[in-house]
Parts: C-alpha cells; sequence; structure tokens
C-alpha cells in the first residue's frame, strides 16, 4: 500500500492509474499541464480507482493513513499514478497545491545508475536483501537492450539520443529508474565531449 499523511480532514479523493514505464514521458507532459490549468487533463494509463477515503483521526494529530492497491493489481507488480485531493470548502476553489500527485512502482527490483562523460553502468539489486540479481533485462526508452552480470551490473555506452529513463525486467516485475523527475524539464543522460582545461 501507499502511505499518506493528513490532519483534519475527513476525508480524501483518491484516482488511481494503471500505467506502463513508458507512459514516463506522459506523465510528465501530464504534471506539467495540471500545475497552470484550472482544467487539468486525466493522466495517462487506465482508471482503476476512483474512491473516497473516510479518515478518522483525532483533530490536530498528524494520523498515517495506508491505501491499500492490491485491489487493482494483476498479479505481484505494476506501476500506477496516483491523484489524492482533500475536499474543498463550499466557496473554495480547488487547492491544486494539496494535492498529492505521484507515481507508485510495485517492484521487487531495485535500480541504480552511475555515469561519466560517455559511459553508463547500470546495477540491479533485489530489494529483499540487497543480492545483485544476474540475467536482468536493462532497457531505455531508445533502442538500447543489454543484460546483468553475475555482479548485477551492465555497462555500456550512452547512446547519442541520450536516455530518458532505463528500466529492469525480471518476469513480470519491471522496475522503472527515470532520469529526472523534476516537473519542468525532461532531462536525459547524455554523452558530452571532454575537453582539457
Amino acid at each position: 500500500g501507499v502511505s499518506i499523511y493528513t490532519m483534519n480532514y475527513t476525508k480524501v479523493y483518491v484516482n488511481v492509474y494503471a500505467v506502463e514505464p513508458s507512459d514516463w514521458a506522459a506523465y510528465k507532459t501530464f504534471l506539467r499541464e495540471y500545475a497552470r490549468t484550472d482544467n487539468p487533463p486525466n493522466p495517462p494509463g487506465r482508471l482503476v480507482m476512483d474512491d473516497t477515503i473516510n479518515l478518522e483521526a483525532p483533530s490536530d494529530v498528524l494520523t498515517e493513513t495506508l491505501i491499500d492497491l492490491s485491489d487493482v493489481m494483476e498479479g505481484d507488480y505494476g506501476h500506477f499514478i496516483m491523484i489524492i485531493k482533500p475536499p474543498k470548502g463550499f466557496f473554495e476553489k480547488e487547492r491544486y497545491w494539496e494535492h498529492i500527485l505521484t507515481w507508485v512502482q510495485v517492484t521487487q527490483i531495485g535500480l541504480d545508475a552511475i555515469v561519466d562523460h560517455s559511459e553508463m553502468v547500470a546495477w540491479a539489486t533485489a530489494l529483499e536483501d540487497g543480492a545483485p540479481l544476474s540475467g536482468i533485462t536493462i532497457r531505455s526508452d531508445g533502442d538500447l537492450s543489454v543484460t546483468t552480470g553475475e555482479d548485477g551490473l551492465a555497462r555500456f555506452d550512452i547512446p547519442n539520443t541520450g536516455i530518458l529513463y532505463l528500466t529492469a525486467t525480471k518476469g513480470k516485475d519491471v522496475a522503472l529508474l527515470p532520469r529526472s523527475s523534476y516537473t519542468w524539464s525532461d532531462d536525459v543522460w547524455a554523452s558530452r565531449k571532454v575537453n582539457d582545461t
């Protein structure tokens, strides 16, 4: 499940959309549009939850509430966009700064990346115990596809087109590692020239 923390709210509205890692670029576009319009678009993906969650908590106490995703999951893994909104008062406009918009992934793969000016090392480990994962397929948003060795590492040149995100796949489990989650740009891992100074 996903934990949220609230104070002095009696309920929240929760929308959950099932997505794939390939929806990452569209999700970033959605975040930008959501922040700058009074009629935000729907996020990418398929709506799988549209619910009101009643919160039982004493006044003036920060309270944790667990939102269970098990009913909307198909199997043990998945990727979701969650939009969580508090209720608004009768005369109030939508308070967008109080909304929670987040990408959630349910995975057992830990994926990290280390780069220099021209090369990347992707490292896949088991979240359960930190053990390196061999035979994991590492892909980019482009044509890159490599496989991790016994040490969980895959070393490769950064393609000229750059890399917006990486995925690591083990069976039906797919982990996503974006270059950046910053809303206002689509940064990529890119190769660059090294000059003497």
